[in-house]
């Protein structure tokens, strides 16, 4: 099976740019004794490796789990939404633009857990009715393997399909076509 080896490049630079873009808008504190001042790069290990916090104990030069949670909770979480939505804009230009092929899809991930706000229910699978459902915007290429996700929300039992389109196409270029499944068509 031929596996598409990333561009070490353009990956250094997009991890510069992220790194940095992070650093000034997210704003993290840290006492002037700490021992770990950059807490961007564990996050950027995790988000990459789609790996958890409790992992970071096994990485030379992370902070411990408890440290990163400690810094990550006292954030605002809109700040945080802002920082990461500002961080995804700088990465972005110059890579998305314009008249791009782009498709909106909702991803549900069963969740089994008591319900809040984020939780939404579905059609029955995987052994619940339960899901933390995210709407995603990205740009397609030629085949499934050529996609970019642009930007992602969370979606709550409040909102609409009507919002949350609106919402995504608002954070990304303009699209020349918008692909959408069945999922967006009213029928009754």
């Amino acid at each position: 099976m031929n596996q598409i080896r990333p561009n070490r490049k353009l990956v250094r630079k997009l991890y510069k740019l992220c790194s940095k873009a992070l650093h000034d808008n997210l704003g993290i504190n840290f006492a002037s004794n700490s021992k770990h001042k950059d807490m961007i790069k564990p996050l950027i290990y995790i988000s990459i490796n789609n790996a958890s916090a409790e992992s970071l104990k096994y990485v030379n030069g992370f902070p411990s789990p408890d440290t990163l949670l400690r810094r990550l909770e006292s954030l605002n979480l809109s700040h945080v939404v802002d920082a990461l939505n500002s961080a995804n804009r700088v990465v972005l230009s110059g890579h998305a633009r314009d008249g791009m092929k782009m498709a909106i899809d909702f991803t549900e991930e069963p969740y089994y857990g008591k319900l809040d706000m984020y939780v939404t229910r579905s059609k029955y699978k995987s052994g619940t009715d339960t899901f933390h459902t995210f709407a995603t915007i990205s740009v397609v290429g030629k085949d499934e393997k050529e996609r970019l996700t642009l930007y992602s929300l969370p979606v709550t039992m409040l909102d609409t399909k009507e919002d949350i389109v609106k919402k995504l196409l608002e954070n990304s270029p303009r699209p020349s076509v918008l692909l959408m499944d069945r999922g967006f068509s009213k029928q009754k």
